[in-house]
């Protein structure tokens, strides 16, 4: 996800994942779940879904959460989080 600007963005902590296994590390753990979304009128008038990171409390590394996971966790959907959900985020500045 590109962020040309941050101003807009809404930051939820969304709770704690079940327990998955961190692809960075390897270890099993909860990962820490965050949602962004655009606060601005227009994405709230088109209903812009959520971007989701998960954070792993072991190694510290950051992940995008699939869109697909994100949408069910958004509509309370009774959900599992697993491997191959996550992505690491692009290391580029």
């Amino acid at each position: 996800m590109a962020i040309k600007s941050i101003e807009n963005l809404k930051t939820n902590d969304v709770g704690n994942s079940n327990v998955v296994v961190c692809p960075a590390c390897g270890k099993a753990t909860e990962m820490k779940l965050f949602a962004f979304t655009d606060a601005s009128m227009v994405a709230h008038l088109l209903k812009k879904k959520q971007e989701g990171i998960a954070v792993c409390p072991k190694c510290a590394a950051v992940f995008r959460v699939n869109p697909n996971y994100m949408e069910q966790k958004q509509l309370g959907t009774v959900c599992t989080l697993e491997a191959h959900d996550l992505s690491p985020l692009d290391k580029r500045a």
